[in-house]
């Protein structure tokens, strides 16, 4: 098994969609700490299995996002509480 992460194909700068994933390793990394310190718990965290399942809520958010621009922001409401 090799321990390189493929990309999916993305129209985003990949640039784009590494600082997004970077964004969300950090708060995840924020909110267990803040978990760990509320209960003593420690946490592990999979890189690989992280990445994949932020790159497949990103193509979920994609594949629904709405077209009016006055339901995004509900939208986005939403589909932060599927993450």
């Amino acid at each position: 098994m090799s321990d390189k992460i493929h990309l999916p194909d993305t129209a985003e700068p990949l640039r784009d969609a590494i600082r997004r994933l970077r964004w969300f390793r950090q708060a995840l990394s924020r909110q267990l700490d803040d978990l760990g310190a509320e209960t003593g718990l420690t946490f592990t965290v999979d890189d690989q299995k992280l990445a994949r399942i932020f790159v497949n809520w990103l193509r979920e958010v994609d594949a629904q996002k709405p077209g009016d621009p006055a339901a995004r922001r509900s939208y986005f409401d939403f589909v932060s509480g599927l993450m």
